[in-house]
């Protein structure tokens, strides 16, 4: 009986994976933000998890300051879940100080006019704010 060793026969030359070496493109210098990302990790948690920690942390405060300016909308004008997901839509859109800005303004313009008799203040309020923001964007 006549053994083949075919170990030999599967592998490919030397020079064939010089050439497939070659072909690859080489990785492009880092610029200063990458080479920050590549720091070392401490205590199991890389720099860019920690920065991303703190942004959630800041996010978090933001989150509450938009809950709170849009549930003060929704007292004073009523409103459906609707609208009150779409007034945050807003509040993010544009930021909170605007949105705040703007509350206050509808408050102090229906205060102004006395127009508290309103079908629909959600509707007027909603009106109001698309005439302040208007989307950017789309077919002009």
């Amino acid at each position: 009986m006549k053994v083949i060793n075919r170990r030999g026969s599967y592998q490919q030359p030397l020079a064939a994976c010089q050439k497939k070496a070659e072909g690859k493109r080489e990785l492009p210098p880092c610029t200063p933000y990458r080479e920050k990302g590549r720091g070392k990790k401490l205590d199991g948690v890389s720099k860019g998890t920690r920065l991303s920690r703190v942004r959630t942390g800041a996010r978090t405060g933001v989150r509450a300051l938009v809950a709170a300016e849009v549930a003060a909308a929704t007292d004073a004008f009523g409103g459906s879940e609707e609208d009150t997901r779409i007034w945050a839509s807003i509040a993010w859109r544009v930021g909170v100080e605007a949105f705040h800005f703007a509350l206050m303004d509808k408050l102090a313009e229906d205060a102004a006019d006395g127009t508290r008799n309103i079908r629909s203040r959600a509707a007027a309020f909603q009106a109001f704010l698309n005439a302040r923001f208007p989307k950017k964007g789309g077919a002009a």
